[in-house]
């Protein structure tokens, strides 16, 4: 099975437009969520990244960050609450898309279809080198 039919199958099943829908998967001993190949960009597909012939996919509803580039992405290390409408709310271990620095303490970045700002602080760069834009 293609990754583009594993995706169409899901998007019938949540009963979601499969161009509003992008698989992710982690590495075995990473936290960080990566695109998984397909819709024509460069990729890897199911069968490469399954373990021992199993793989967890995490399937994302495209969200507002069409058009803008995702600079690498980050881990949660502790839980941040927001504290005002702009920042970025997040739980220990979400994937966090850095979208751009606000100064030498705070960040922007995308996770669970909210974009805000946190405390670059409370995250961790793993050392993939993951670069990506949205459009993927």
């Amino acid at each position: 099975m293609t990754n583009d039919e594993i995706k169409n199958c899901i998007a019938q099943k949540l009963d979601q437009p499969e161009s509003q829908l992008r698989l992710r998967y982690k590495q075995h001993g990473s936290q960080m969520l990566i695109p998984l190949g397909g819709e024509g960009g460069p990729g890897r597909t199911v069968q490469e990244v399954a373990e021992a012939g199993k793989v967890t996919l995490w399937c994302q509803k495209e969200d507002p960050l069409a058009n803008r580039s995702i600079l690498h992405q980050m881990v949660a290390l502790y839980d941040y609450t927001a504290q005002g409408p702009e920042d970025l709310e997040f739980s220990e271990g979400d994937t966090i898309d850095i979208l751009g620095e606000v100064n030498e303490v705070w960040l922007e970045g995308h996770s669970a279809g909210n974009i805000g700002i946190f405390p670059g602080c409370f995250a961790y760069r793993e050392n993939a080198d993951i670069t990506q834009s949205s459009g993927l």
